[in-house]
């Protein structure tokens, strides 16, 4: 029963695909022969698959002066993208970072006299090719330690492999709440 439905499965799949490639296939060389609808087509086509790939489509097709293809482009910017990446990868790792900032004070929240004081830090990341940090500035009105404590674990951090398109820094403010 479950070989009899993998097989229908790949019946039905298998010649899509096929059609599928051959568009692409065709699309690819009216693309190349500088019709910028086709090129917005096929990076429809192949989003899923390649996203680097389907920017360069529409990125043809936008040069092109195709408006769909420049739409859709800004939607795929790889630095855009990546970025995003990376601001969820640091998302992880904010707690610790705050943990980083006087953890005395977690002691003193059942104080009443307590203040609220939100402080900024504001990080520039430079990574290698492979998304390791490489170094890393923070600049904040906190400690040195605090400093000190923060880079630590910047530096650990294993950052998504950046597209060799874009400039390896990522700037990432970060801003946290204390009682003092």
């Amino acid at each position: 029963m479950i070989i009899n439905l993998l097989w229908l499965i790949l019946f039905v799949t298998l010649p899509l695909w096929a059609q599928v490639t051959g568009e692409l296939e065709t699309l690819d060389k009216q693309c190349s022969a500088g019709m910028g609808l086709s090129c917005a087509k096929a990076a429809y086509l192949t989003k899923k698959q390649d996203i680097s790939q389907a920017y360069d489509y529409y990125k043809k097709g936008c040069e092109l002066k195709d408006e769909t293809a420049c739409f859709n482009m800004k939607s795929l910017d790889p630095k855009d993208m990546y970025f995003k990446k990376a601001q969820g990868v640091m998302g992880l790792h904010t707690t610790k970072i705050s943990h980083c900032h006087n953890p005395e004070l977690k002691k003193k929240y059942s104080q009443i006299q307590l203040k609220e004081v939100w402080h900024t830090v504001n990080m520039r990341i430079f990574l290698s090719g492979l998304g390791k940090v490489t170094s890393s500035e923070i600049t904040t009105n906190l400690s040195k330690e605090f400093i000190d404590c923060t880079k630590k674990i910047v530096n650990e951090i294993q950052f998504p492999k950046p597209d060799p398109r874009i400039f390896p820094r990522f700037d990432y403010v970060l801003t946290i709440r204390s009682m003092e």
